[in-house]
């Protein structure tokens, strides 16, 4: 996996500017910020939650119990879904908990 570092050196400047492109934060040029967003994107980076959340203390939590109950596949497909979008989310944790009823 990718990370801001990564980034910063494949591009020739510093980890900060990178930061700043990616949060969306912070004045720096259009150009520079969607080169970094097009590099991030190829290289599969994606935020370090618990990094971040240990920096800013803020992090947010969504919690998915999932019980199946008639059809598994319907449930396997929620929990994939709920998975997916988790890794979309910025400044969330989102932890998907999967049961199976064994009745």
């Amino acid at each position: 996996m990718a990370t801001q570092k990564d980034i910063a050196k494949k591009l020739n400047i510093s980890r900060t500017t990178v930061s700043r492109a990616l949060m969306g934060n912070g004045s720096i040029r259009p150009e520079t910020k969607q080169k970094v967003l097009n590099l991030a994107k190829n290289l599969g980076y994606s935020k370090n939650l618990i990094g971040s959340s240990l920096a800013t203390k803020k992090i947010k939590k969504i919690y998915a119990f999932i019980i199946n109950s008639v059809n598994e596949n319907y449930c396997l497909d929620i929990k994939d879904g709920l998975l997916r979008a988790s890794r979309e989310l910025k400044n969330y944790n989102v932890v998907v908990k999967y049961y199976r009823n064994k009745y």
